[in-house]
């Protein structure tokens, strides 16, 4: 997630997910690495500049640079990435009123994708979100899949967040 990793700009905080992939090449494991972009979890520092609101084109270079390093950085040892998470509305809407979307557009999803792609060619790239189950995510999951190979970005696979009570 960007601000566990990411906290500042030009300072990375990579030593837990170092461990953890450590260990799981170390064990055989697969890693599948969750998520380079997401409207919580996100430094504000992405979208200012000094006090002010940041432009376009530089959070578009940030966005891009925090993915270069970060999937960089796993190259090879990471089988996918949860590129964007929770961009969906649940709602009436389109996507998620965030920072993203009023910096960067509808198109910050795209721009992500094709980031990752860059980044490490190898891995499968993934849209992750919840209740896609329900017919109205899952219509804008199928329209967001659509909107991003019209643009040109690549997608591998969609994950589905399974938050599951139990009781007793």
């Amino acid at each position: 997630k960007p601000q566990p990793i990411h906290p500042e700009e030009g300072r990375y905080h990579f030593e837990p997910a170092d461990a953890l992939v450590a260990y799981a090449q170390e064990n055989g494991l697969t890693v599948n690495a969750h998520t380079l972009v997401w409207h919580a979890q996100c430094p504000d520092w992405f979208f200012k500049d000094g006090g002010a609101q940041a432009s376009r084109d530089k959070v578009l270079e940030r966005l891009r640079s925090h993915i270069a390093t970060v999937a960089g950085r796993y190259k090879g040892k990471v089988s996918s990435w949860d590129v964007v998470n929770e961009a969906l509305d649940d709602g009436a809407g389109w996507l998620r009123r965030s920072k993203w979307t009023e910096t960067l557009g509808d198109d910050f999803i795209a721009e992500a994708f094709l980031a990752a792609r860059k980044a490490d060619p190898g891995a499968a790239l993934v849209y992750n979100d919840y209740s896609i189950e329900s017919p109205s995510k899952r219509q804008k999951t199928l329209d967001l899949i659509q909107d991003l190979r019209k643009r040109g970005a690549p997608i591998d696979g969609v994950g589905i967040q399974g938050h599951w009570g139990a009781r007793s």
